[in-house]
């Protein structure tokens, strides 16, 4: 896991859950991203990018093992529903896909002054259900 020095006890439950944190300088999402993939020694093929405060549901990750399998996809987009206090908003905002799972050597994130996106080497699927809770 690569932490940004947070404060608020996320690297201390990882590594009571036996994660290794790996404490990295916050400059910007695609560099967080490209530290891990460059700089870190990754023991899987794909990387998902997941926040500490997220949770992916099980029809997600069925799906998108399924699609691993099966391959031809590099990457795959998530859209997500934003949960406050155990229930769904279900109007406060337009869910966009977010590229949260690449193939380690399929992209880097490119930034260019307030504009950031994903180069990849690969095809992109974006699953249709929403799967990620905030």
């Amino acid at each position: 896991m690569v932490d940004s020095y947070s404060t608020d006890g996320t690297r201390d439950i990882a590594r009571q859950l036996g994660v290794k944190v790996v404490e990295h300088e916050f400059e910007s999402w695609g560099a967080q991203r490209n530290y891990a993939l460059e700089d870190l020694k990754l023991k899987y093929d794909f990387v998902l990018f997941i926040d500490a405060d997220e949770m992916i549901d099980e029809v997600f990750a069925d799906e998108l093992y399924n699609k691993i399998a099966a391959g031809g996809y590099v990457a795959f987009n998530m859209n997500f529903d934003i949960v406050f206090l155990g229930k769904i908003l279900k109007h406060s905002h337009e869910s966009v896909p977010a590229l949260r799972v690449i193939r380690k050597q399929a992209g880097r994130w490119v930034r260019r002054g307030d504009l950031s996106w994903v180069k990849l080497l690969g095809n992109c699927w974006i699953c249709p259900s929403r799967n990620v809770r905030l």
